[in-house]
């Protein structure tokens, strides 16, 4: 004897599997049957609901001229979709007895009145609807995991593309970093002979020419970067038009006493 739920009188259900279980070929195809049904209960509403529409979309594809369709009905509050053949239902073919899914927890059943009718038939629906819904589970699952993909390599080039807009950015500073120390380096970088700074009594004779001339002190820098002071006398010699030329006279690092007593 079967659970029915329903109020006598009116459309009463029975489980699916208890019927099918008494007319399977083999246990191994409930045991089968029943583990896909399981995983299409553990499924959320808006899954099943997508695998429904599908499956009824695969059993319209495979036969057309049966004219399948999806009848949504209420019973005792909960929602069902039932799996119908065309308006005319015939005791004589499978296809037509009524199977219905419960929206809610992903229970199947089918009515009892046809189980009273032909048990075997009816069993062999639930087999038949069963398969069709694996297929359209199959068929769903594989899709929202192919597009959960997408999304996650969509994600992968934007993540790629802000580590390539930060490698630029970072590009960009360090870029100005190094002109930056370029630039202080053209600045502190000056040529051997950086300072003439002339000191007191500038005006002597020289004692290389013999020519009047400023005594002057210059700065040099060696290959080393060390700075030396030696001492030099320049002379300014016109060269016509209002314009003069410079010689520079080597001293050494120290000024002749005897040439700063000579200052004139």
């Amino acid at each position: 004897m079967h659970e029915v739920i329903g109020m006598p009188g009116r459309t009463q259900l029975v489980p699916a599997f208890g019927v099918y279980q008494e007319v399977a070929p083999n246990k191994s195809a409930v045991e089968y049957y029943r583990r896909v049904h399981e995983e299409f209960k553990r499924l959320e509403i808006v899954t099943r609901t997508l695998i429904l529409e599908e499956a009824i979309r695969y059993l319209k594809e495979k036969y057309p001229a049966q004219n399948y369709r999806v009848v949504v009905r209420g019973l005792g509050g909960k929602k069902y979709y039932i799996f119908m053949r065309g308006d005319k239902r015939s005791r004589e073919s499978y296809q037509e007895i009524p199977f219905w899914v419960r929206v809610e927890d992903g229970e199947v059943f089918i009515p009892a009145s046809y189980v009273r009718r032909n048990k075997k038939l009816a069993g062999l629906v639930v087999g038949y609807r069963m398969e069709a819904i694996r297929l359209a589970m199959n068929k769903v699952l594989k899709r929202e995991e192919e597009e959960e993909k997408k999304e996650e390599k969509v994600e992968e080039k934007k993540e790629e593309v802000k580590v390539e807009e930060v490698k630029k950015r970072a590009e960009k500073e360090i870029k100005k970093v190094e002109e930056a120390k370029k630039e202080d380096a053209k600045k502190v970088e000056v040529p051997r002979e950086v300072r003439v700074r002339r000191v007191k009594n500038p005006i002597v004779r020289c004692p290389r020419c013999g020519q009047m001339g400023h005594v002057a002190k210059k700065w040099v820098k060696n290959k080393r970067g060390e700075r030396y002071e030696y001492f030099y006398v320049y002379h300014k010699i016109p060269i016509g038009n209002g314009k003069y030329k410079t010689k520079w006279c080597y001293l050494g690092r120290n000024i002749p006493s005897k040439l700063l007593a000579g200052v004139a």
